[in-house]
Order: C-alpha cells, then sequence, then structure tokens
C-alpha cells in the first residue's frame, strides 16, 4: 500500500460510463438513495471541457497524450504491457474475441466479461489463427483470455473504432477505415469464417454459450514516450490504465472496496482511481445491472468522498465520467453550500 503522509490530497476519479445512461436507469427503476449523492457532487462542482470521450481516450489524456481524431491511440501496445510485462517497440492491434450475431441486414456485436472466455479456449483459437495466418507475417496471442493481441511488421493504414463503441451495435457503421480498410474488412471475414466451425464454438454452443465467432481489431499503433509522471499514485485494474502508469514508472495499485478505505490508505499528493464497474453495463446496454452499480457507486465511493472534503481531509476531487467534461469540487467549495444549508 501508498504511505499515507500528511499533506494536501488530490483525487481524479474515473468513473467511465456514469452519465451514460440516465434514461436506461429511470427504466430500470434506479434507487434513488444511491444516486443523491452522486447528483450532490456534481451539482456542487464546476465543469470544463476535458479531452476524450469513452475510457481509453481519457485515460491518454489524463497522462498528458491528448487523442487525435484521425489515427488510433495505441491501446493495445499499451494494455499489453499490463498484460504481458513486455514493452515491445513493434506495431500491436487489438484482436479481441467477439460473438457476431445476424440480425435482419445488421451484424450485431457483443464482447466483454459476458462472454466468458476461458484460458483454454483463447488458447486453441488462436493456435488456429496462427497456423492459418502464418504465411501472411500475423502473429495472433492471448495473454487475458479476453483480451487477445495481434503483432504486425508495418502500420495497419486503417483507422478502427474502439471495441466498446461498437458493442451491442451493428459492426458496418464502424469496421477499419482508410487506406488498407478492404484488406482488414476481408480479413474480419476470413477470421469469422475459421472460428465458425473451430471445434472450440461446438463445444460452447451445446453448453448454451455464445460462439466465439469473430474478433474485433482496434487500438492499433507502437508504444508511446513515455508519460511525464504527474500520480503519486495510480489505483486501477484497468489493462490500458496500469500500462500507462507503468510506462511512466508511477506506483500502482488496485482500487480498495470503497472510498473509505482509499481514503486510510492513500498518500499526500495527485491521485487517479479508476473504477470500471459502471462501465460494463454501460457498454452493453444493461440498464438494470447499471443501476445497481450506480447505486453502489454513490454508496461505497461517493458519500465517503463527499464526508472527506466536508472535513477537509481530501482537499479537491476530479469526477471523469468519460463524457468530455471534467466536473471539480474543492473542499471550500462544498463547505459553502454546507453553510448555506444546501449540504
Amino acid at each position: 500500500m501508498v504511505a499515507v503522509t500528511r499533506g494536501r490530497r488530490r483525487l481524479s476519479l474515473l468513473v467511465p460510463g456514469l452519465l451514460d445512461g440516465s434514461w436506461g436507469a429511470r427504466e430500470a427503476g434506479l434507487a434513488r438513495h444511491g444516486a443523491a449523492c452522486i447528483n450532490r457532487v456534481l451539482a456542487r462542482a464546476t465543469s470544463h471541457p476535458f479531452p476524450g470521450g469513452g475510457l481509453e481516450a481519457v485515460l491518454f489524456a489524463l497522462f498528458g497524450i491528448e487523442p487525435d481524431p484521425d489515427i488510433d491511440l495505441p491501446v493495445a501496445a499499451v494494455s499489453r504491457v499490463a498484460d504481458t510485462g513486455d514493452v515491445d517497440p513493434g506495431w500491436w492491434l487489438r484482436a479481441d474475441p467477439v460473438h457476431l450475431r445476424p440480425d435482419q441486414d445488421r451484424v450485431l456485436l457483443f464482447a466483454g466479461p459476458g462472454l466468458g472466455v476461458r484460458a483454454e479456449e483463447a488458447r486453441a483459437l488462436v493456435q488456429a489463427l496462427n497456423e492459418h495466418f502464418a504465411d501472411r507475417n500475423l502473429r495472433f496471442e492471448a495473454p487475458v483470455a479476453g483480451r487477445w493481441y495481434l503483432r504486425l511488421s508495418v502500420p495497419p493504414g486503417v483507422c478502427t473504432a474502439p471495441l466498446a463503441a461498437v458493442a451491442g451495435r451493428d459492426i458496418h457503421r464502424h469496421l477499419p477505415a482508410g487506406e488498407s480498410a478492404r484488406r482488414w474488412r476481408g480479413l474480419l471475414n476470413e477470421v469469422q469464417m475459421l472460428l465458425h466451425g473451430h471445434p472450440v464454438n461446438g463445444d460452447r454452443e451445446r453448453a448454451g454459450a455464445p460462439a466465439i465467432n469473430g474478433v474485433w481489431f482496434w487500438g492499433g499503433g507502437c508504444i508511446p514516450k513515455p508519460p511525464a509522471p504527474q500520480w503519486a499514485c495510480v489505483w486501477a485494474e484497468d489493462s490500458t490504465a496500469r500500462g500507462l502508469a507503468r510506462l511512466a514508472g508511477t506506483a500502482l495499485e488496485a482500487p480498495p472496496p470503497d472510498g473509505q478505505r482509499w481514503l486510510q490508505g492513500a498518500g499526500a499528493g495527485e491521485h487517479l482511481v479508476v473504477l470500471t464497474q459502471v462501465y460494463d453495463p454501460a457498454v452493453s446496454g444493461d440498464w438494470p445491472a447499471w443501476g445497481q452499480a450506480v447505486s453502489w457507486m454513490g454508496q461505497a465511493w461517493f458519500a465517503p468522498l463527499e464526508r472527506a472534503l466536508r472535513r477537509a481531509r481530501l482537499s479537491a476531487l476530479d469526477v471523469l465520467p468519460g463524457d468530455g467534461r471534467r466536473y471539480r469540487v474543492t473542499a471550500a467549495r462544498l463547505l459553502r453550500f454546507w453553510r448555506r444549508g444546501l449540504g
């Protein structure tokens, strides 16, 4: 754990998906008790534009690497550092396992923890891909069952869409674009045909699990210039956040279960906490689960952080929901509202 020291303590709390589903949460009957504290903190915050929309773009911006809309962020190369410990200088693409489901004139993509890809399944499917593409100098690897990678000898010549932007949606609006788009769209089809008939998928379908019948290419690039250290500690399970922290030489911890325990363990300085419990249901459109996660987030994190601000145990809180804005609350600002009887 980070040593606790005296001094000013500021927290940037990245909670992607927090504001994504207001309408969905109402439909799901979100209990307002958990959300009340979140609403109160945001209502007392000053709001400013912040680069990036979505988890990965905000993370890179927090480490001083602003996104360029015309090229991919090198998510694959960075997250692979966290997944393998290897800082490889070459070109990498994420090639994450997905389930593709035809739906009339659309093809819907499903991904993430809900697929339940097992390590032995990932190994077998990646082996089949490597055998099939061996003569084209394409090498797949699966250091984590649900995160696959593709090593390239040259830049791919395409711009891709992040997996989170495609999950639950029709893939046709999000296919690779650029000078080599035709080649990469063809590769997606070729992979789909190869995986469709693999014995792993026969076993999964008999067990009632969705077939892993495709991959999604995204996040291509090389390791960026190491970001300058700016955080006392990064608290995250997310692989991109952990990769950026390691490249920056920043202290790295897993997030504690709640804000109270974070306050007990965090020392002075600027801290970054990345919480993704709200993100996965927001991406998949599971609004009942999203509502439950928001309720938990309010009680487990926002309530103790609000108390810490009022008691000057935390000098400032920045909330980043990934909506293109930063919401900042300082102890002094919250205290002014509280003294007026609005808290």
